[in-house]
């Protein structure tokens, strides 16, 4: 009975994990679309455009290392 008590608890506790794994994950997305939306909103080619830019990569990056397994469904774009 201990045994399937502990194996119960471990179950939970890695389910939450997964849990908190998922919301970080849309929670960084969901920061990622924004980025993106202001982007979308800038004259192309101006100052503020090109920080937001380099804004936006550097979340991507962010998340790539969070995340390697995003690396696959990477493409690099015209623009970086």
């Amino acid at each position: 009975m201990a045994a399937a008590a502990e194996a119960t608890e471990k179950a939970k506790e890695e389910a939450q994990a997964a849990k908190e794994a998922y919301d970080d994950l849309l929670s960084d997305r969901s920061e990622y679309d924004e980025m993106q939306k202001n982007l979308e909103n800038l004259t192309y080619g101006t100052k503020e455009w090109k920080e937001a830019l380099h804004e936006a990569n550097q979340q991507v990056l962010d998340l790539i290392t969070t995340y390697p397994e995003l690396a696959k469904y990477m493409a690099r774009g015209e623009d970086g």
